[in-house]
């Protein structure tokens, strides 16, 4: 399995994520502002690298709904 790099942009956020160009502004907006609320998370068609920047920043009920919809995924039903 080979990596490559991941580019990454000097942004001053406390969650590092959130520097990798792969995170659109708006997204570092809400990571900035913080209690992301379900609504707002789920309005977004987000990358893999914006749900992991978000998880840390979503209110209790937005990460419970997220968390939800992850393994509802994930686990055969």
């Amino acid at each position: 399995m080979s990596h490559q790099p991941i580019e990454t942009t000097p942004v001053e956020l406390e969650t590092p994520p959130a520097e990798l160009k792969k995170v659109s502004e708006a997204v570092q907006a809400l990571i900035q502002r913080g209690n992301v609320t379900w609504e707002e998370y789920e309005r977004f068609s987000l990358n893999g690298f914006e749900r992991d920047a978000l998880y840390p920043h979503l209110t209790t009920e937005a990460l419970c709904k997220a968390t939800e919809q992850v393994r509802s995924f994930c686990l055969p039903q």
